[in-house]
């Protein structure tokens, strides 16, 4: 039962307002195997509640007959298919922690003496009483002579069916998932790689590793005996095929002579070293000693570019072939799309289904494509190889004979039934049931079959170490999963501990405060606590220790305490119960046994009535409990997770999702971060001639398959018009890049005013679906970018007396910039430097220019050359540094301090490399370096890019970080013994 003022206050002043939260959780599943008594565990998995799994396949055990799965679990479980013979691999609907056993008995018990072992008859019939003169399957073969011969009881010895073929003799021949044996070695076996063995199901594509002759004992492949070559013989450095329905060798043949494997790997057949196949006038030999194609007529080769003599002149370096996507016919579901594409590109169709549009099947170069079971593949991916490729979506107009051609690679009539459950191929087709699994029952829109779940969604929780505090990394939380119990912070002087989240200061940003003592009140003295105050930004937490804090009235300590659960009638007993927090939508408890129940508001809420106490207006709430349990393993949890879990509800990355702080006994903190949705953060625009370089921090969830760039006109307020971009397809929507966290637009627009939002998309697979489920983030907040602008900007310095200043002239986005004509001039004071010299970087290398020093002005005259594309450093103007002070170069502060040491690792501090500001470069600022950069901050203070923006693009990154431990090493601080 609900009541009145207690949850209702407890609700209002969490001061979170999330509205979404998945409600599977993971939990273990164990498979465990049982020969005759003795048992082992085969493996232990983590699985989403709600979902199904699937075990192992029963391996062949020496001695003993497999029997069949058992649960301990007390759920609905079937281990028999529709024959009554035990499945080798069963599925199980996973509400909790499950334990499935395989069970065995040794080969040569026969507890009934009727001449067969008992295993057999478990495995077949799941019980003793047929006995050895029973006959299940009528085709006059009794059990005693169905198991000497290893036939099947339940099958007539008379049929072919359904890749099943059975006979009368003594051979069965048993592969109704198509798997063949494949095997891949060297000849002579070991020169290039080991071999290897393994099972693969007919219709799967496989790719070689790839060799070069030049610098390996590789001469050519051969498949099955067949040597594989291009149009002109020479072997192919790697292989690409569709195993058969057969077993398959593939064999990278080795040569050790170098002339001979080059002749076998040009031609693959002997010819004399004065031959001249290609008519060029150029001999064998010459060829091979100057490299060139011996079966091209050569006339020149240059820079990778071979013109012929006759009228045919063939220059692909890249190793680049047409491919073709279209449908049959042509235009039915899309636009004939083709295209160009390097060897080794992976091309992916759109997906498509026979229910809702004329698709049937895909070919590849005339091949259907299709699973191991022959149904049609609803997209298919293809890697790109030297040599055309076409790719076609079979379109039939007639619904039945569609439908048909998608599920079977051959003719069937709509009264047969291949899987052999009693439904015709019509029923199964009008039901939408698949006609190549058997179905068993249909349960409340459920089908439940014999066959095996193909994918499953085995996404767990993240749980963070470590987070921002005072500008440094700390391992602030504990993972069981990581096992950094021993180095992650420790509170309260290891004895229980709770967190609240809440925002202390009034910032609007949620802090937490970590408490521990005998009694959750809200009265000083009585609870001790450690505040950490949220300095970052949304979605990226930062924090700083508070030091003598005082925590508002509004603020209850005391927020978890299961005493709320007092007005709630739960699965879980409240004397059972060690903390709860709530977001409103969902109520998440702990117990004693270390897991985390989760529940979800079910909006039985029945009739509320107001009333005022004390001033406040409060919304009674009626009968009904409103919270429906949806599992006990939330974040991952399960017996013995962790001691005394106490929790804070929290969305981590402010991206709608629940996230959880725990507090335990042994006084760890501990963040489980749900990492379904995932939104970037930090996006940036970078305004160039004629384009927008666009860059952001990714979220790190594992979920995440890329991101979509919307572009608006403007501010991005209200009425900017934002569509979706695609990398070379503009204003195209509904599509998403998975490169890198960065985009380059060319808006090609009049409108110079542009702003731009960035959202993630997450994909994954669920139980029972071909198709993955696409879940798109909110959007970053919006950015503004003004094209035809290029901004320079200057880095601050810090320098040694006497030494040399470096000033960098940076810059933002440089692509297109022309750089003929312009002049930089550049003030200093002479009083305090002395200019030595201007540095190209990488972007200004090939561009000339003539300088001039005067009256305090250092003039640069760009005369022509190449700016290449990027952002950082243009140019570094090098001074000597002569007097102690600050001065000013351009818009660059230069700090000129004496050092008193010749120590080169002593330096002024927070100067280039000096990332802790102690005046000493050491580990430590490659350390403290490393974790700024991954912290995904949304600015950097003046003294961390002082000292570690070595590329000058005006952050903290890779180019940074390799520059500092070069310098280290340079010093002798890395490897030499500083």
């Amino acid at each position: 039962m609900l009541r009145t003022t207690i949850f209702s206050r407890w609700l209002c002043v969490l001061l979170l307002m999330l509205s979404f939260c998945a409600s599977a959780e993971t939990v273990h599943v164990y498979a465990k195997r049982n020969l005759n008594g003795e048992v082992s565990i085969l493996s232990d998995s983590t699985i989403e509640t709600l979902t199904t799994y699937s075990s192992p396949i029963a391996a062949t055990v020496n001695g003993h007959i497999f029997t069949g799965w058992t649960l301990e679990n007390t759920q609905d479980f079937d281990p028999r298919d529709h024959y009554g013979r035990a499945k080798e691999s069963v599925d199980v609907k996973i509400y909790e922690e499950t334990v499935l056993i395989a069970n065995y008995l040794p080969n040569t018990l026969d507890s009934d003496n009727d001449g067969i072992p008992d295993g057999w008859e478990m495995y077949w019939f799941g019980n003793l009483d047929n006995g050895a003169e029973g006959d299940v399957d009528e085709d006059g073969y009794n059990n005693l002579v169905e198991w000497s011969l290893g036939m099947n009881p339940h099958m007539s010895n008379r049929s072919i069916r359904r890749g099943i073929v059975s006979s009368s003799g003594n051979v069965v021949a048993y592969n109704p998932d198509r798997i063949h044996t494949l095997t891949i070695r060297s000849e002579p076996e070991g020169v290039l790689f080991a071999t290897s063995s393994e099972f693969v199901r007919a219709g799967t594509i496989k790719t070689t590793a790839s060799y070069n002759y030049l610098n390996t004992k590789f001469a050519y492949w051969m498949v099955d005996g067949v040597r594989q070559a291009d149009g002109r013989g020479r072997a192919k450095d790697s292989v690409s095929f569709t195993m058969p329905e057969a077993d398959m060798e593939v064999v990278a043949v080795c040569i050790t002579d170098p002339t001979e494997r080059k002749i076998a790997y040009w031609y693959g057949e002997d010819v004399t070293m004065d031959s001249d196949t290609d008519g060029d006038g150029y001999s064998l030999i010459t060829e091979f000693a100057l490299g060139t194609n011996p079966l091209m007529p050569n006339r020149i080769l240059r820079r990778g570019i071979v013109s012929s003599t006759g009228d045919v002149v063939q220059y692909n370096p890249d190793c680049i072939s047409k491919y073709t996507i279209r449908s049959e016919p042509d235009g039915v579901l899309f636009d004939t799309k083709f295209d160009y594409a390097k060897k080794g590109t992976v091309i992916t169709t759109p997906s498509y289904s026979p229910s809702n549009s004329r698709f049937a099947y895909w070919t590849i170069n005339g091949v259907r494509q299709s699973d191991s079971r022959g149904r049609a593949l609803d997209s298919v991916k293809y890697t790109m190889q030297m040599e055309e490729v076409e790719i076609i979506a079979v379109c039939i107009d007639d619904t039945t004979n569609r439908k048909v051609a998608y599920w079977y690679d051959n003719d069937q009539t709509l009264d047969s039934d291949t899987d052999g459950d009693g439904y015709s191929l019509a029923v199964e087709l009008a039901l939408g049931t698949n006609p190549l699994l058997a179905e068993r029952k249909l349960l409340r829109g459920i089908v439940s079959a014999s066959g095996v779940t193909k994918e499953l969604n085995l996404q767990v929780y993240e749980q963070a170490q470590g987070a921002l505090i005072g500008d440094q990394y700390s391992e602030l939380f504990t993972s069981p999963i990581a096992g950094n119990g021993g180095t992650s912070a420790t509170f309260g002087d290891g004895s229980q501990i709770w967190p609240v989240v809440a925002d202390v200061n009034s910032d609007g940003k949620w802090d937490i405060v970590v408490c521990w003592g005998e009694d959750k009140v809200n009265v000083e003295g009585e609870v001790r606590r450690v505040v950490y105050l949220n300095v970052g930004s949304a979605g990226n937490p930062e924090f700083v220790e508070g030091k003598n804090v005082s925590i508002p009235p509004s603020v209850d300590l005391a927020m978890n305490s299961t005493d709320k659960l007092a007005a709630l009638t739960l699965d879980v007993e409240p004397i059972n119960a060690l903390s709860a927090t709530t977001n409103g939508a969902t109520l998440l408890v702990s117990d004693t046994e270390g897991r985390i129940w989760y529940y979800e508001w079910n909006g039985e809420d029945i009739p509320r009535a107001e009333r005022v106490a004390e001033g406040d207006a409060l919304a009674g709430v009626g009968t009904g409990n409103g919270y429906t349990l949806q599992h006990k393993v939330w974040g991952g949890s399960y017996a013995g997770f962790a001691n005394g879990l106490t929790l804070a509800a929290v969305d981590w990355e402010d991206d709608g999702d629940l996230d959880c702080i725990c507090g335990t006994a042994e006084g760890k903190l501990m963040l489980l971060r749900n990492p379904k949705v995932g939104r970037p953060t930090n996006l940036k625009a970078l305004a160039g001639v004629d384009n927008v370089l666009l860059t952001w921090d990714p979220n790190q969830q594992s979920r995440i398959r890329g991101y979509k760039v919307y572009r608006g006109k403007g501010n991005g307020e209200e009425g900017s018009g934002y569509v979706a971009l695609v990398p070379g397809e503009p204003n195209v929507s509904l599509m998403y890049t998975t490169a890198l966290p960065r985009y380059r637009d060319f808006p090609g627009s009049s409108n110079p005013n542009l702003s731009y939002k960035v959202s993630s998309v997450s994909r994954f697979y669920t139980a029972g679906n071909s198709t993955p489920t696409i879940t798109e983030s909110p959007a970053t907040e919006a950015v503004s970018a003004q094209l035809g602008t290029v901004k320079f900007f200057w880095n601050d310095v810090v320098c040694k007396l006497g030494g040399n200043a470096e000033v960098m002239l940076s810059i933002e986005n440089s692509m297109n910039f022309n750089v003929e004509g312009k002049t930089q001039v550049v003030s200093y004071d002479s009083t305090y430097l002395k200019p030595i010299k201007v540095v190209s970087s990488g972007l200004t290398e090939g561009v000339s220019f003539t300088e001039s020093i005067a009256d305090g002005k250092w003039t640069i005259n760009l005369i022509n050359g190449i700016l290449l594309a990027g952002s950082g450093k243009f140019f570094t103007l090098v001074f000597e540094a002569l007097k102690e002070g600050e001065t000013m170069v351009g818009d660059a502060k230069v700090t000129i301090m004496k050092v008193e040491s010749s120590d080169p690792t002593v330096v002024p501090p927070w100067s280039l490399g000096d990332m802790n500001g102690d005046g000493r470069l050491s580990k430590e600022d490659a350390q403290i370096l490393a974790q700024l950069k991954q912290s995904h901050k949304e600015n950097w203070t003046q003294q961390e890019l002082r000292a570690g923006d070595f590329n000058g693009n005006g952050k903290l990154d890779n180019a940074d970080f390799k520059a500092l431990k070069e310098m280290l090493k340079d010093l002798g601080v890395y490897g030499g013994g500083k």
